[in-house]
């Protein structure tokens, strides 16, 4: 089921729930075969012979069905704007998905380069520059700052920290706290 997700194909649980079907099939009537198509199958069966804990490339739900498939690693952040979410992506580029913030904290929810700062704000600590755990402020490597709740502040610290295991702790660990 997460491959299917994250090849951002549907799929319907049993028991089979009449409205979910309903609307799973107007959705498929809608939709002539799109070129699109083929990429996602192609994702999909890649997924299912790798890994699909944490996969390299996630299918981006845009709006009017089209996927944009971007490299995990190349997400800078993605922040909750009612029931879109707004993905910035390192090369500054910005996506808006149909699909809200839940659809990819769940998603994501094994890959550790990712952590919740807030209840709107999902990161990828890979691209955080500096973190002041005083303030709950991060500033990310392309000068972007958020910042972090009180709630989930003290797990996005810890998560920082977890990181850092593995030689090179202080310069590593200086990357991320402000002096």
């Amino acid at each position: 089921m997460k491959a299917i997700r994250f090849s951002c194909l549907n799929f319907i649980n049993k028991p089979v729930d009449q409205e979910e079907l309903n609307n799973t099939l107007e959705k498929m009537a809608e939709k002539a075969p799109a070129p699109q198509a083929d990429e996602q199958v192609k994702h999909l069966l890649e997924l299912i012979r790798g890994n699909t804990v944490a996969p390299a490339t996630i299918g981006i739900i845009l709006p009017k069905g089209v996927i944009e498939f971007v490299e995990v690693n190349d997400i800078v952040h993605m922040t909750a704007d009612q029931t879109i979410c707004r993905i910035k992506l390192k090369d500054n580029k910005k996506l808006t998905s149909a699909k809200h913030l839940g659809y990819y904290i769940e998603l994501l929810a094994d890959n550790e380069e990712f952590a919740q700062s807030s209840k709107s704000h999902l990161i990828n600590l890979d691209h955080i520059k500096q973190y002041d755990h005083r303030e709950r402020t991060i500033r990310f490597e392309d000068g972007d700052h958020l910042i972090a709740s009180f709630r989930f502040s003290k797990d996005l610290k810890k998560s920082l920290l977890d990181r850092q295991k593995g030689g090179g702790f202080m310069d590593k660990l200086s990357r991320y706290f402000k002096s």
